[in-house]
């Protein structure tokens, strides 16, 4: 019966998590954010031609907008096969449906991880910790290849503490298998004892392609998960120096660290031919190339690091980019936190008798690292690697709270529905002001583009009839684009296919050239500004006698005007215009 219950439990919770992640996934976030679009047409190039956008036949690295700008390819692969079975018409969705995937699978494999180091019950509670968890949640609705690590760091742990198998296991005896593993690697490893412990060759390669497959998805995971492995090895030094004595163990831990080497030996050799170019968004928001001194750069390092513990950060206001946190709520909820703070209490008072408490507080200090070196920490995305320790401490805190009244089963329920009251009710609080709240704030759709996105699909439709097509480079009014953001939106809804895009004749410069961020001018029959010289300067010519104008209200005047787009105000945003001889 207590079985069922669990099961029951688990599926419920999976399937909280998967609604959360995937219903109107194309919707909200609404339209589309240039990070995630780039993402998107690069694995669209990459599923129609084997070439990423700029025509480089399966890259290791993608450049995205310039020189200043490499990421890892990992997600726009993932994209491949959402894009081949969405088709054209819905790239968004399909664009966003690896993060949502890889989000269902984190909160999967973070009850495996808890449950086989800890017991189930705290594994439920991590797991639904998770699988409400407003950042998570949003996180996982993003098409950004950071949305990606949060599973790289679980699996490749649970990969890790899977290739460890007490030799005295039997399943048939009445013993949950966390347990006995909790306990066999709760202490150190004598020789006389190593004999006891399995290492099991498939989950140790599974951990080394896992964690090397890390480095490939965000910047971050390049000091997150060497740092994790280095305090794994500290931590467990004695254990894996006995474990090294014996031949067929340190046969398999080699196979490991080969299948890691392999895995990442591409990235590597990336890294050795053309270290300028993929360190060089590190190199821009790191502090040490931004501040006067060392000595500033490391205080500004210990500031960010410090605010990503900090209240502020935890629970009122979290990110301050909009796009990364909802206004005015924190990276948590309120009660996880609570119960956090008695999970870190907890496993510091554990871990001397049982080590394996230090896995999560090793994590809990080391995933700010990499975003407190740079200059706009504390960051959501560069922190995300950390964001299922939160839930795994909260539940240890959690079960540590409710488990005096594990002998009474009317109590122990009460108690159990009171705390799973608590966190749901102030999840549900947060996750109403993201789905509907946030999803319709201003500032949200300018940074999603989304009146740009509804012009993209209008035109769709009608390029094919024009010459030239103009497209507004002006965010609103007084500013324009970051980076020549329009040309990737057009590129992706329209969509415009890779092939011809590589074909094209493209005017690709560099506004501000220190920065590295490139502006996409114009690519085939695409001129991606209304701008009045350049307008005036291709018209003139006389050599196209048809243009197709998407324009901000009151930038160009004539032309017959074929509709426009509106905000939700109902404000005009964009007029589609006709300009025909």
């Amino acid at each position: 019966m207590k079985t069922n219950r669990h099961t029951i439990a688990f599926v419920a919770i999976l399937l909280t998590a998967a609604a959360l992640r995937l219903i109107a996934l194309d919707a909200v976030p609404p339209g589309i954010n240039h990070d995630e679009a780039s993402n998107g047409y690069d694995g669209y190039s990459l599923l129609k031609t084997g070439r990423d956008r700029w025509g480089v036949p399966f890259p290791v690295v993608l450049e995205a907008f310039g020189r200043a700008d490499y990421r890892g390819a990992v997600y726009a692969y993932l994209t491949i096969p959402f894009h081949a079975i969405a088709g054209p018409e819905r790239l968004v969705w399909s664009t966003r449906m690896p993060a949502a995937v890889f989000g269902v699978i984190t909160v999967w494999a973070l009850h495996a991880l808890v449950a086989r180091l800890g017991d189930r019950t705290t594994a439920l509670w991590a797991m639904l910790m998770l699988a409400v968890s407003p950042w998570h949640v949003q996180l996982s609705r993003f098409g950004h290849e950071s949305s990606l690590t949060p599973a790289c760091a679980v699996v490749g742990l649970l990969f890790l503490v899977r290739a460890v198998r007490p030799r005295s296991h039997n399943p048939a005896l009445a013993i949950d298998p966390a347990q006995t593993l909790a306990t066999d690697i709760a202490q150190p490893i004598a020789a006389s004892a190593s004999n006891r412990i399995v290492l099991r060759t498939a989950p140790c390669v599974g951990a080394g392609v896992v964690l090397a497959t890390s480095l490939y998805t965000y910047g971050s995971m390049r000091v997150f998960t060497p740092s994790m492995v280095f305090a794994g090895l500290l931590m467990f030094r004695r254990d894996i120096a006995a474990m090294w004595r014996t031949r067929d163990r340190r046969r398999t831990m080699l196979t490991g660290v080969a299948a890691f080497m392999m895995t990442a030996a591409p990235l590597i050799y990336v890294h050795v031919t053309r270290w300028d170019q993929v360190t060089a968004r590190a190199r821009q928001v790191s502090v040490f190339h931004n501040a006067d001194s060392f000595a500033s750069a490391l205080l500004t390092a210990t500031r960010n690091y410090a605010a990503h513990f900090s209240p502020v950060w935890l629970i009122t206001h979290g990110d301050p980019s909009v796009i990364l946190s909802p206004r005015a709520h924190g990276q948590l909820d309120p009660v996880v936190v609570m119960f956090m703070i008695v999970g870190v209490v907890v496993a510091i008072s554990r871990v001397r008798t049982q080590r394996w408490y230090a896995v999560p507080l090793a994590w809990l200090i080391l995933h700010p690292v990499t975003a407190s070196l740079t200059i706009d920490g504390p960051h959501a995305l560069r922190s995300a690697c950390g964001l299922p320790v939160f839930p795994w401490l909260a539940a240890i805190g959690c079960q540590a709270i409710v488990s005096p009244f594990v002998t009474s089963g009317s109590k122990r329920h009460a108690v159990n529905a009171l705390c799973a009251a608590g966190i749901l009710l102030a999840a549900g609080r947060n996750l109403y002001h993201y789905y509907f709240e946030w999803a319709r704030d201003p500032v949200v759709t300018s940074r999603y583009q989304v009146d740009l996105c509804n012009a993209m699909r209008a035109i769709r439709p009608l390029v094919a009839d024009y010459d030239r097509v103009f497209v507004s480079d002006q965010e609103d009014a007084q500013r324009h684009w970051f980076s020549g953001e329009s040309y990737i939106i057009a590129l992706l809804l329209l969509p415009v296919d890779p092939a011809e895009f590589h074909r094209w004749g493209k005017s690709v410069d560099y506004v501000r050239p220190t920065d590295g961020f490139h502006r996409v001018e114009s690519f085939g029959p695409f001129v991606m500004t209304t701008q009045s010289d350049v307008f005036h300067r291709i018209l003139g010519r006389n050599l196209h006698p048809s243009a197709l104008v998407v324009a901000r209200p009151g930038e160009i005047t004539g032309g017959r005007l074929l509709s426009t787009v509106n905000d939700d105000s109902g404000a005009a945003r964009f007029n589609i215009i006709s300009l025909r001889p």
